[in-house]
């Protein structure tokens, strides 16, 4: 399957550019620092140019006003905010949205600068979406939006890869394996209890991360929510390790991190044990781009087969939701059409 992203040009929709009755499009919002936007966007690319679908994709790129302190630009090919809430109007309606994650800034989901904005955000998929797929902090918000679910803070980072257990017979679930597995990296996590009991069905999680993947209807969208990360290389979490280590290693945080669990074992842990000494030995080290793809290859987890099944059945949903839809105001336009006059007609003798 082939990704089309829209051309900046052609993003409101010019005549002649429209996606196909079975094509789908799906706006990406991005809500990462402007540094790592591009990032971001290139793993979601990856991972649904991975999956088997036999629509045709086009992903729209959104990006949040500036966050404080944020001065970079907006990488190019990216849509204004504004030009979300336009879509239904445009020539490129979306089908489906998905909402990145960033990292948490304040202790409050409410105190984060993002906050007004994805509360727009949920509204306006709510009733202009067929399926809204919300990834870890974007569905901390999205979930204390609709439910007053509060995250609560983790005693530590919980970062690792961690095998999770199917929870649920949800159709979203077909063909995936009763475990598998999944990389997490964050601070806070949503209750499962409290999830359940406010009508979301817990898809999948551990006694470890707890609920994984947990899905809800919202209005006329079905809302997918992921505490995880499938969307990630297997590089991410090793990258990750070593920017905490440095903020570490420079006073920015107070917490010297740890490994991420189940991820590396016996000279690996060697290896990052020595980049760990040098980071700290001197504030301007920093771990070599050949140590680095020394460890990543040396990798043997595996959650790529399980997300790409998962997000599969994700555009399958919406394939069939949209296919459905179209069926049905074709049937509708028809019956509008051919319907008998509701006055009973006469017969003119003559």
């Amino acid at each position: 399957m082939f990704i089309n992203t829209i051309p900046r040009h052609r993003q409101g929709g010019p005549p002649g550019f429209q996606a196909g009755e079975t094509d789908i499009v799906i706006g990406l919002v991005n809500i990462m620092p402007r540094a790592a936007m591009r990032t971001i966007e290139s793993l979601f690319r990856r991972l649904l140019n991975a999956c088997h679908s036999p629509a045709k994709i086009h992903l729209r790129l959104f990006a949040l006003p500036n966050s404080p302190g944020d001065t970079a630009e907006v990488p190019q090919g990216y849509e204004d905010l504004n030009a979300l809430w336009e879509s239904p109007d445009s020539e490129m309606p979306l089908d489906a949205l998905i909402v990145t994650g960033t990292e948490a800034r304040a202790s409050l989901m409410t105190d984060e600068p993002c906050w007004p904005a994805l509360q727009k955000i949920c509204e306006w998929a709510s009733e202009n979406t067929i399926s809204t797929l919300w990834s870890c902090f974007s569905a901390h918000a999205a979930v204390l939006h609709m439910d007053n679910i509060h995250r609560q803070r983790l005693p530590e980072k919980l970062t690792g890869i961690f095998e999770c257990a199917s929870a649920s017979s949800h159709p979203m679930l077909k063909n995936m394996p009763k475990q598998w597995a999944v990389p997490h990296s964050r601070y806070n996590n949503l209750n499962a209890a409290e999830l359940a009991a406010n009508g979301y069905e817990i898809l999948s999680g551990s006694p470890s991360v707890g609920a994984d993947s947990f899905i809800k209807r919202h209005v006329n969208s079905e809302f997918l929510f992921l505490q995880g990360h499938l969307e990630y290389t297997p590089e991410m979490l090793l990258g990750e390790y070593c920017r905490d280590l440095k903020r570490f290693t420079l006073g920015q945080s107070a917490v010297c991190p740890k490994l991420p669990a189940n991820y590396i074992d016996g000279a690996d842990l060697e290896a990052l044990a020595a980049v760990q000494m040098s980071m700290q030995s001197s504030l301007d080290a920093s771990p070599s781009a050949a140590l680095l793809d020394a460890v990543t290859a040396k990798l043997n987890v595996d959650w790529q087969a399980p997300a790409q099944q998962l997000f599969t059945s994700w555009l399958g949903h919406i394939a069939a939701q949209k296919s459905a839809r179209l069926s049905a105001q074709l049937t509708a336009a028809a019956f509008t059409v051919f319907r008998p006059s509701e006055t009973p007609g006469c017969i003119a003798h003559s």
